[in-house]
């Protein structure tokens, strides 16, 4: 995750909450943005693409989103 364009957490985990209709991410943040409201960026994507068989070739790209207290 980047905040200003500096690497300030990792997301963990993400999935799909039908009944909210929104997509989440568990994650690891710095303290100091863990605040509530906090909009960040997640880089999702292996960048070289992964050498991982299972997963297809992407494009890296960069998703906003925003910090929450888990649901």
């Amino acid at each position: 995750m980047l905040h200003g364009g500096r690497l300030v957490g990792i997301s963990l985990d993400v999935g799909y909450l039908y009944n909210e209709k929104a997509f989440v991410s568990l994650a690891t943040i710095d303290v100091g943005l863990s605040e509530p409201g906090t909009e960040v960026v997640v880089v999702w994507g292996e960048k070289p693409n992964s050498a991982k068989p299972a997963v297809e070739p992407h494009e890296q790209v960069e998703i906003s989103a925003t910090v929450a207290p888990a649901p």
